[in-house]
């Protein structure tokens, strides 16, 4: 998970680790890196990307990301996302977007969503 600030941050990752808690896997986050895909393999199911993330950003992050592991499931988190900017993350390899200020709720199905969906 990408994230703007990191007091943020740590609140969202603290809370989606909590919804999440019932779900099998772990939440991981970084502070403006693309956590995880330093290596092939990462074995990540599913990340939330946030656009607009210190250091490369978003769009590249997800570029790299899905340079190292094509099968990589990426939602990505914005405040304003535009049509044309949608269509082309969603032709870049996202899967799916939330929009801050996050309805944890909306956020938790989105991912659980993706997660239903790898496993088919």
């Amino acid at each position: 998970m990408g994230a703007d600030h990191l007091p943020k941050h740590l609140g969202t990752r603290n809370h989606l680790r909590n919804l999440l808690s019932g779900v099998e896997g772990k939440v991981e986050s970084s502070h403006g890196t693309c956590i995880g895909f330093e290596k092939e393999g990462s074995g990540i199911d599913v990340v939330l990307l946030d656009l607009n993330m210190p250091g490369m950003g978003g769009a590249r992050c997800l570029e790299e990301i899905l340079r190292k592991d094509p099968g990589a499931r990426i939602i990505v988190s914005t405040g304003y996302l535009d049509k044309q900017q949608m269509r082309g993350l969603l032709q870049t390899g996202a899967v799916g977007f939330v929009v801050k200020p996050y309805k944890f709720k909306a956020v938790l199905q989105q991912i659980r969503a993706v997660l239903e969906d790898r496993r088919r």
